[in-house]
């Protein structure tokens, strides 16, 4: 009985084991990663349509659930194929040869897989524009356009500005053709210019605020130009004719001018090389023109001077202060030696050759 028993336990284990290895079995080949994606809406999304990435199909709908302000699509995907953990879902629009499918991207180059039951969110789903929200939107567009009636005066401005013009536009449409000529043939430079502009847009992007001053600002420009067409018409014609007269006196002058400027190229050569003199006499002409000025006597009609020849001292200290120089000691008068004594018991300032005859007096007395 207990074998019995025994053996009745062992195949109900056995056969428990192999029911799970055939589902995970059946699961692994008849299945793939099942995943599930979050959809603001669904439109032209039906079950059994493809799953791609990068427009080759990886798998199929399984089902589409409605989940509260969000739309769930569940997808089965083939297990041979593996997609990044943080692959975003995107709702393909119909084409001319195709329907509506999911499309999952980027496409996997390493890293971590997206596992079995993995949830997009829909902060990771990108669903198209409907026609009639285009639609709506261009009418949004153009009630804009009308309410004020700016569309209608900008329309009349231009008809304005065209009437009459006709022969002139055509000529410029005909320049313009040429220059696209042009363009064609410089698209590598043309492509750098995109390149510096795309960079510059940038930076108008991070001055947002000081752009939409210079805006306000070039709009109030623009009004003052409209109110002043009639003056800038005329200025304009003017300068037309004096352009000619400009370009008639440089064609009779041409010799003349071209030697002018060969001496002009001189001139300039000199005042380069003295340079430092010329600032010099700058710095210093308008102090000496200055001083001039305040020695000119209107009255008597002469330039006036105060002579300071002998400094701060007198006439006497002055003299004796020289006699030093010009001859010996035991020439130089005995005044001196007193008036030198004199100033130096007095405390006054004196030259200072004088000082060389403080305290000497009896010695000028006994040479005479």
């Amino acid at each position: 009985m207990r074998r019995f028993l025994r053996n009745r336990v062992t195949i109900m284990f056995m056969v428990v084991v192999v029911a799970v290895a055939g589902y995970f079995g059946w699961q692994s080949l008849s299945g793939g990663n099942h995943i599930t994606a979050e959809f603001t809406r669904a439109v032209g999304v039906y079950t059994g349509s493809d799953v791609r990435v990068l427009g080759v199909k990886v798998g199929t709908i399984t089902d589409i659930t409605p989940n509260g302000k969000t739309i769930r699509v569940g997808m089965e995907l083939d297990p041979e194929y593996d997609i990044p953990a943080d692959a975003k879902a995107v709702v393909i629009p119909p084409s001319i040869v195709a329907d509506r499918y999911i499309q999952l991207t980027p496409a996997y180059t390493g890293g971590k897989t997206m596992e079995q039951g993995a949830r997009i969110g829909s902060d990771r789903t990108v669903v198209p524009l409907e026609l009639d929200e285009v639609y709506e939107s261009l009418n949004e567009f153009t009630d804009a356009l009308g309410e004020d009636g700016s569309l209608a005066d900008a329309i009349e401005t231009a008809r304005e500005n065209l009437e009459g013009n006709g022969d002139k536009f055509g000529e410029t449409l005909d320049s313009l053709a040429d220059v696209s000529d042009t363009l064609n043939t410089h698209s590598d430079d043309i492509w750098s210019t995109v390149d510096n502009l795309a960079e510059f847009t940038e930076m108008l992007a991070e001055s947002d605020a000081q752009v939409q001053v210079f805006n306000e600002q070039l709009a109030d420009v623009s009004t003052q130009l409209s109110d002043e067409r009639d003056n800038l018409s005329t200025a304009l014609k003017e300068l037309t004719v004096a352009l000619a007269d400009v370009s008639d006196f440089i064609d009779k002058n041409a010799d003349t001018i071209t030697s002018s400027v060969e001496e002009l190229s001189d001139l300039s050569a000199v005042f380069a090389k003295q340079q430092e003199a010329l600032i010099t006499i700058l710095d210093n002409v308008p102090v000496a023109l200055t001083n001039l000025d305040l020695a000119y006597n209107a009255k008597s009609g002469t330039l006036d001077t105060r002579d300071d020849i002998m400094g701060a001292h007198d006439p006497a200290s002055f003299l004796c202060a020289q006699l030093v120089h010009v001859v010996g000691m035991e020439d130089i008068p005995a005044a001196c030696y007193a008036l030198s004594d004199s100033l130096n018991d007095s405390g006054l300032e004196m030259p200072e050759e004088l000082k060389q005859l403080v305290g000497k007096k009896d010695n000028a007395l006994e040479a005479e």
